[in-house]
Protein backbone atom coordinates (compact mmCIF):
# COMPACT_ATOMS: atom_id res chain seq x y z
CA UNK A 1 0.00 0.00 0.00
CA UNK A 2 2.91 2.37 0.67
CA UNK A 3 3.96 2.12 -2.95
CA UNK A 4 0.45 2.79 -4.11
CA UNK A 5 0.34 5.98 -2.05
CA UNK A 6 2.92 7.67 -4.19
CA UNK A 7 3.14 6.08 -7.58
CA UNK A 8 -0.44 6.25 -8.68
CA UNK A 9 -0.86 9.97 -8.07
CA UNK A 10 -0.33 10.90 -11.68
CA UNK A 11 -1.63 10.14 -14.99
CA UNK A 12 0.48 8.02 -17.00
CA UNK A 13 0.98 8.47 -20.69
CA UNK A 14 -0.88 11.71 -20.48
CA UNK A 15 -3.82 10.24 -18.78
CA UNK A 16 -6.05 12.58 -16.87
CA UNK A 17 -2.85 14.63 -16.84
CA UNK A 18 -3.66 12.45 -20.16
CA UNK A 19 -6.41 14.08 -19.80
CA UNK A 20 -4.41 16.94 -18.35
CA UNK A 21 -1.73 17.24 -21.07
CA UNK A 22 -0.86 16.68 -24.71
CA UNK A 23 -0.11 13.06 -25.53
CA UNK A 24 3.54 12.01 -25.56
CA UNK A 25 2.77 9.37 -28.15
CA UNK A 26 1.02 11.65 -30.63
CA UNK A 27 2.75 12.20 -33.92
CA UNK A 28 3.75 15.87 -33.74
CA UNK A 29 5.09 18.11 -36.44
CA UNK A 30 8.84 18.16 -36.01
CA UNK A 31 9.00 21.19 -38.33
CA UNK A 32 6.89 23.24 -35.97
CA UNK A 33 8.29 26.79 -35.69
CA UNK A 34 10.19 27.24 -32.46
CA UNK A 35 9.43 30.92 -32.07
CA UNK A 36 5.94 32.38 -32.01
CA UNK A 37 7.15 35.36 -34.05
CA UNK A 38 7.76 32.96 -36.94
CA UNK A 39 4.10 32.00 -36.77
CA UNK A 40 2.94 35.60 -36.72
CA UNK A 41 4.85 36.17 -39.96
CA UNK A 42 3.06 33.19 -41.46
CA UNK A 43 -0.30 34.68 -40.54
CA UNK A 44 0.13 38.19 -41.94
CA UNK A 45 -1.92 37.29 -45.01
CA UNK A 46 -4.64 35.60 -43.03
CA UNK A 47 -7.53 37.99 -42.41
CA UNK A 48 -10.51 35.71 -41.87
CA UNK A 49 -9.08 32.96 -39.67
CA UNK A 50 -6.24 32.53 -37.26
CA UNK A 51 -3.64 30.14 -38.73
CA UNK A 52 -3.63 26.51 -37.84
CA UNK A 53 0.12 26.75 -37.27
CA UNK A 54 -0.40 29.03 -34.27
CA UNK A 55 -2.99 26.71 -32.76
CA UNK A 56 -0.74 23.68 -33.14
CA UNK A 57 2.20 25.63 -31.73
CA UNK A 58 0.27 26.28 -28.50
CA UNK A 59 -0.91 22.69 -28.24
CA UNK A 60 2.58 21.30 -28.83
CA UNK A 61 3.96 23.46 -26.03
CA UNK A 62 1.12 23.17 -23.53
CA UNK A 63 2.39 19.87 -22.09
CA UNK A 64 5.71 21.41 -21.03
CA UNK A 65 6.24 22.54 -17.44
CA UNK A 66 4.93 26.04 -16.83
CA UNK A 67 2.93 26.16 -20.06
CA UNK A 68 -0.51 24.82 -19.11
CA UNK A 69 -1.91 28.30 -19.74
CA UNK A 70 -1.21 27.73 -23.43
CA UNK A 71 -4.37 25.62 -23.54
CA UNK A 72 -6.29 28.83 -22.86
CA UNK A 73 -4.39 30.50 -25.72
CA UNK A 74 -5.34 27.59 -27.97
CA UNK A 75 -8.98 27.99 -26.95
CA UNK A 76 -8.81 31.66 -27.86
CA UNK A 77 -7.45 30.77 -31.29
CA UNK A 78 -10.29 28.30 -31.77
CA UNK A 79 -12.86 30.91 -30.71
CA UNK A 80 -11.51 33.35 -33.30
CA UNK A 81 -11.38 30.90 -36.17
CA UNK A 82 -13.80 30.86 -39.07
CA UNK A 83 -16.56 28.24 -39.10
CA UNK A 84 -15.25 26.64 -42.27
CA UNK A 85 -11.95 25.89 -40.50
CA UNK A 86 -13.62 22.94 -38.83
CA UNK A 87 -14.01 21.06 -42.07
CA UNK A 88 -10.26 20.46 -41.82
CA UNK A 89 -9.27 17.30 -39.85
CA UNK A 90 -6.31 19.13 -38.29
CA UNK A 91 -8.62 21.77 -36.82
CA UNK A 92 -11.01 19.13 -35.57
CA UNK A 93 -8.17 17.16 -34.02
CA UNK A 94 -6.82 20.25 -32.29
CA UNK A 95 -10.26 21.05 -30.90
CA UNK A 96 -10.59 17.48 -29.66
CA UNK A 97 -7.30 17.82 -27.78
CA UNK A 98 -8.49 20.98 -26.06
CA UNK A 99 -11.84 19.55 -24.96
CA UNK A 100 -10.18 16.30 -23.86
CA UNK A 101 -7.82 18.35 -21.72
CA UNK A 102 -10.91 19.85 -20.07
CA UNK A 103 -12.25 16.33 -19.39
CA UNK A 104 -15.10 16.71 -21.89
CA UNK A 105 -14.58 13.22 -23.22
CA UNK A 106 -17.93 12.83 -24.98
CA UNK A 107 -17.34 16.00 -26.98
CA UNK A 108 -13.80 14.92 -27.77
CA UNK A 109 -15.01 11.55 -29.01
CA UNK A 110 -17.59 13.22 -31.28
CA UNK A 111 -14.89 15.44 -32.78
CA UNK A 112 -12.58 12.49 -33.32
CA UNK A 113 -15.28 10.58 -35.16
CA UNK A 114 -15.72 13.62 -37.39
CA UNK A 115 -11.99 13.52 -38.09
CA UNK A 116 -12.19 9.85 -39.03
CA UNK A 117 -15.22 10.43 -41.24
CA UNK A 118 -12.98 12.72 -43.32
CA UNK A 119 -9.69 10.90 -42.85
CA UNK A 120 -10.23 7.33 -41.74
CA UNK A 121 -6.50 6.63 -41.51
CA UNK A 122 -5.72 9.47 -39.09
CA UNK A 123 -3.27 7.95 -36.61
CA UNK A 124 -3.64 10.61 -33.91
CA UNK A 125 -7.43 10.32 -33.95
CA UNK A 126 -7.26 6.56 -33.39
CA UNK A 127 -4.70 7.02 -30.59
CA UNK A 128 -6.81 9.63 -28.85
CA UNK A 129 -9.90 7.43 -29.11
CA UNK A 130 -7.96 4.55 -27.56
CA UNK A 131 -6.98 6.83 -24.68
CA UNK A 132 -10.55 8.00 -24.10
CA UNK A 133 -11.79 4.39 -24.06
CA UNK A 134 -9.09 3.46 -21.53
CA UNK A 135 -10.13 6.38 -19.33
CA UNK A 136 -13.65 4.92 -19.40
CA UNK A 137 -12.34 1.39 -18.77
CA UNK A 138 -13.78 0.21 -22.07
CA UNK A 139 -10.93 -2.09 -23.03
CA UNK A 140 -12.71 -3.69 -25.97
CA UNK A 141 -13.28 -0.31 -27.63
CA UNK A 142 -9.71 0.74 -26.86
CA UNK A 143 -8.42 -2.43 -28.51
CA UNK A 144 -10.51 -1.75 -31.62
CA UNK A 145 -9.05 1.76 -31.85
CA UNK A 146 -5.53 0.33 -31.59
CA UNK A 147 -6.28 -2.31 -34.24
CA UNK A 148 -7.36 0.47 -36.58
CA UNK A 149 -3.76 1.69 -36.48
CA UNK A 150 -2.48 -1.48 -38.15
CA UNK A 151 -1.50 -0.66 -41.69
CA UNK A 152 -1.77 3.09 -41.08
CA UNK A 153 1.04 3.61 -38.54
CA UNK A 154 4.41 2.04 -37.93
CA UNK A 155 4.29 -1.36 -36.26
CA UNK A 156 5.82 -0.07 -33.03
CA UNK A 157 3.05 2.49 -32.51
CA UNK A 158 0.29 -0.08 -32.95
CA UNK A 159 2.17 -2.60 -30.78
CA UNK A 160 2.56 -0.17 -27.87
CA UNK A 161 -1.10 0.78 -28.12
CA UNK A 162 -2.32 -2.83 -28.18
CA UNK A 163 -0.01 -4.05 -25.43
CA UNK A 164 -0.95 -1.19 -23.13
CA UNK A 165 -4.59 -2.19 -23.50
CA UNK A 166 -3.78 -5.87 -22.94
CA UNK A 167 -1.79 -4.96 -19.83
CA UNK A 168 -4.89 -3.32 -18.38
CA UNK A 169 -7.18 -6.15 -19.45
CA UNK A 170 -5.88 -9.17 -17.57
CA UNK A 171 -2.65 -9.85 -19.46
CA UNK A 172 -0.24 -7.71 -17.48
CA UNK A 173 2.77 -10.03 -17.21
CA UNK A 174 2.63 -11.22 -20.81
CA UNK A 175 2.19 -7.69 -22.13
CA UNK A 176 5.09 -6.39 -20.07
CA UNK A 177 7.48 -9.06 -21.34
CA UNK A 178 6.41 -8.60 -24.94
CA UNK A 179 6.66 -4.82 -24.90
CA UNK A 180 9.97 -4.74 -23.02
CA UNK A 181 11.42 -7.17 -25.57
CA UNK A 182 10.22 -5.04 -28.47
CA UNK A 183 11.63 -1.86 -26.96
CA UNK A 184 15.02 -3.41 -26.28
CA UNK A 185 15.24 -4.74 -29.83
CA UNK A 186 14.13 -1.62 -31.68
CA UNK A 187 15.46 1.88 -32.26
CA UNK A 188 12.85 4.31 -30.92
CA UNK A 189 12.44 7.99 -31.67
CA UNK A 190 12.01 10.38 -28.75
CA UNK A 191 8.21 10.29 -28.74
CA UNK A 192 8.09 6.51 -28.90
CA UNK A 193 10.71 6.16 -26.17
CA UNK A 194 8.86 8.48 -23.80
CA UNK A 195 5.55 6.74 -24.43
CA UNK A 196 6.87 3.17 -24.21
CA UNK A 197 8.96 3.94 -21.12
CA UNK A 198 5.95 5.32 -19.29
CA UNK A 199 3.74 2.37 -20.24
CA UNK A 200 6.44 -0.11 -19.20
CA UNK A 201 7.05 1.74 -15.93
CA UNK A 202 3.35 1.50 -15.10
CA UNK A 203 3.29 -2.19 -15.96
CA UNK A 204 6.42 -2.93 -13.92
CA UNK A 205 5.00 -1.13 -10.94
CA UNK A 206 1.76 -3.09 -11.06
CA UNK A 207 3.89 -6.24 -11.19
CA UNK A 208 5.47 -5.11 -7.88
CA UNK A 209 8.77 -4.31 -9.58
CA UNK A 210 9.36 -0.76 -8.40
CA UNK A 211 13.07 -0.81 -9.22
CA UNK A 212 12.36 -1.77 -12.83
CA UNK A 213 9.67 0.91 -12.97
CA UNK A 214 12.22 3.47 -11.87
CA UNK A 215 14.71 2.30 -14.52
CA UNK A 216 12.15 2.63 -17.30
CA UNK A 217 11.24 6.15 -16.25
CA UNK A 218 14.91 7.10 -16.00
CA UNK A 219 15.45 5.68 -19.49
CA UNK A 220 12.88 7.96 -21.07
CA UNK A 221 13.44 11.08 -19.01
CA UNK A 222 15.77 12.71 -21.53
CA UNK A 223 13.20 12.11 -24.26
CA UNK A 224 10.29 13.89 -22.59
CA UNK A 225 9.70 17.13 -20.74
CA UNK A 226 5.98 16.35 -20.56
CA UNK A 227 4.38 17.21 -17.22
CA UNK A 228 2.69 13.82 -16.83
CA UNK A 229 5.99 12.04 -17.41
CA UNK A 230 7.83 14.24 -14.90
CA UNK A 231 5.11 13.66 -12.33
CA UNK A 232 5.32 9.88 -12.75
CA UNK A 233 9.11 10.04 -12.55
CA UNK A 234 8.92 12.18 -9.40
CA UNK A 235 6.49 9.74 -7.75
CA UNK A 236 8.81 6.77 -8.08
CA UNK A 237 11.79 8.81 -6.91
CA UNK A 238 9.88 9.98 -3.85
CA UNK A 239 8.85 6.44 -3.03
CA UNK A 240 12.43 5.25 -3.29
CA UNK A 241 13.78 7.97 -1.00
CA UNK A 242 15.29 10.20 -3.67
CA UNK A 243 13.57 13.47 -2.92
CA UNK A 244 16.69 15.51 -3.63
CA UNK A 245 16.67 14.23 -7.21
CA UNK A 246 13.11 15.45 -7.58
CA UNK A 247 14.00 18.95 -6.41
CA UNK A 248 17.13 19.08 -8.57
CA UNK A 249 15.33 17.90 -11.70
CA UNK A 250 12.08 19.84 -11.52
CA UNK A 251 12.89 23.18 -9.89
CA UNK A 252 14.94 24.41 -12.90
CA UNK A 253 11.98 23.57 -15.15
CA UNK A 254 9.63 25.93 -13.30
CA UNK A 255 11.50 29.28 -13.08
CA UNK A 256 8.11 30.95 -12.56
CA UNK A 257 6.55 28.96 -9.68
CA UNK A 258 3.23 30.73 -10.10
CA UNK A 259 2.90 28.95 -13.44
CA UNK A 260 4.00 25.52 -12.23
CA UNK A 261 1.35 22.89 -12.89
CA UNK A 262 -0.51 21.56 -9.86
CA UNK A 263 1.01 18.10 -10.35
CA UNK A 264 4.57 19.43 -10.23
CA UNK A 265 3.90 21.89 -7.42
CA UNK A 266 2.49 19.08 -5.29
CA UNK A 267 5.49 16.83 -5.89
CA UNK A 268 7.94 19.62 -5.12
CA UNK A 269 6.15 20.20 -1.82
CA UNK A 270 6.28 16.46 -1.03
CA UNK A 271 9.98 16.32 -1.93
CA UNK A 272 10.70 19.38 0.21
CA UNK A 273 8.97 17.76 3.17
CA UNK A 274 10.93 14.53 2.72
CA UNK A 275 14.24 16.40 2.62
CA UNK A 276 13.25 18.41 5.68
CA UNK A 277 12.46 15.27 7.64
CA UNK A 278 15.78 13.70 6.69
CA UNK A 279 17.83 16.76 7.61
CA UNK A 280 15.74 18.42 10.27
CA UNK A 281 15.26 21.53 8.10
CA UNK A 282 12.22 23.77 8.36
CA UNK A 283 11.96 25.05 4.80
CA UNK A 284 8.33 25.29 3.66
CA UNK A 285 8.64 27.37 0.51
CA UNK A 286 7.03 24.83 -1.82
CA UNK A 287 4.53 23.77 0.84
CA UNK A 288 3.33 27.36 1.17
CA UNK A 289 3.01 27.64 -2.59
CA UNK A 290 1.07 24.38 -2.77
CA UNK A 291 -1.23 25.42 0.10
CA UNK A 292 -2.03 28.70 -1.64
CA UNK A 293 -2.64 27.06 -5.01
CA UNK A 294 -4.95 24.35 -3.74
CA UNK A 295 -6.83 26.78 -1.51
CA UNK A 296 -7.65 28.77 -4.66
CA UNK A 297 -8.73 25.59 -6.41
CA UNK A 298 -11.01 24.76 -3.47
CA UNK A 299 -12.55 28.23 -3.43
CA UNK A 300 -13.22 28.23 -7.15
CA UNK A 301 -14.70 24.73 -7.14
CA UNK A 302 -12.32 23.77 -9.94
CA UNK A 303 -13.09 20.13 -10.75
CA UNK A 304 -10.63 19.88 -13.60
CA UNK A 305 -7.83 19.24 -11.08
CA UNK A 306 -9.82 16.88 -8.85
CA UNK A 307 -7.14 14.17 -8.84
CA UNK A 308 -4.44 16.59 -7.71
CA UNK A 309 -6.82 18.03 -5.13
CA UNK A 310 -7.44 14.58 -3.67
CA UNK A 311 -3.75 13.80 -3.60
CA UNK A 312 -2.96 17.14 -1.92
CA UNK A 313 -5.48 16.59 0.87
CA UNK A 314 -4.43 12.99 1.35
CA UNK A 315 -0.64 13.12 1.17
CA UNK A 316 0.27 16.68 2.10
CA UNK A 317 -2.52 18.39 4.05
CA UNK A 318 -3.67 15.23 5.92
CA UNK A 319 -7.38 15.93 5.48
CA UNK A 320 -8.78 12.54 4.41
CA UNK A 321 -12.42 13.60 4.33
CA UNK A 322 -11.69 16.34 1.83
CA UNK A 323 -9.44 13.91 0.00
CA UNK A 324 -12.34 11.47 -0.32
CA UNK A 325 -14.65 14.21 -1.57
CA UNK A 326 -12.24 15.11 -4.36
CA UNK A 327 -11.31 11.51 -5.10
CA UNK A 328 -15.00 10.74 -5.70
CA UNK A 329 -15.29 13.72 -8.05
CA UNK A 330 -12.17 12.56 -9.86
CA UNK A 331 -13.48 8.99 -10.17
CA UNK A 332 -16.66 10.25 -11.81
CA UNK A 333 -14.51 11.96 -14.43
CA UNK A 334 -11.61 9.56 -15.02
CA UNK A 335 -11.68 5.82 -14.32
CA UNK A 336 -8.20 4.46 -14.66
CA UNK A 337 -6.48 2.15 -12.15
CA UNK A 338 -4.66 4.91 -10.34
CA UNK A 339 -7.91 6.86 -9.90
CA UNK A 340 -9.59 3.89 -8.24
CA UNK A 341 -6.57 3.35 -5.99
CA UNK A 342 -6.63 7.02 -4.98
CA UNK A 343 -10.30 6.64 -4.07
CA UNK A 344 -9.62 3.48 -2.06
CA UNK A 345 -6.72 5.11 -0.23
CA UNK A 346 -8.93 7.97 0.88
CA UNK A 347 -11.58 5.53 2.10
CA UNK A 348 -8.96 3.46 3.92
CA UNK A 349 -7.53 6.55 5.65
CA UNK A 350 -10.96 7.54 6.96
CA UNK A 351 -11.60 3.98 8.16
CA UNK A 352 -8.25 4.01 9.96
CA UNK A 353 -9.14 7.26 11.69
CA UNK A 354 -12.46 5.80 12.86
CA UNK A 355 -10.76 2.69 14.18
CA UNK A 356 -8.17 4.78 16.02
CA UNK A 357 -10.89 6.78 17.72
CA UNK A 358 -12.79 3.63 18.65
CA UNK A 359 -9.70 2.19 20.34
CA UNK A 360 -9.12 5.20 22.57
Amino acid sequence: MKRIIVMFGVLLLSRAVLAHTAHPHEHGDENMPQNRHDIILLSDSEHKKVPLEELEFYLQGAARPGHAHWYALAERVLAQSADDAFDDPRWLLARARVVQHRHHFDRAETLLHRVLAIDGDNVNAHLMLARIHLIRRDHAAARRACLNLVGHSDLLTSAICLLEVSGLDGQLSESYHQLSGIVRARQLDHRQLAWASQVLADMAYRLDRAEASERWLDAGLHASNDVSYLAAWADIKLERGKARRVLAQIIPLVPQPARAEDALLLRLALAERAVNRAQGDQSRLWRHRADARFARREQSGDRHHAGDMARYYLDLADQPRKALQWAEINWRQVREPRDFILLERARARIALQKNSRACR
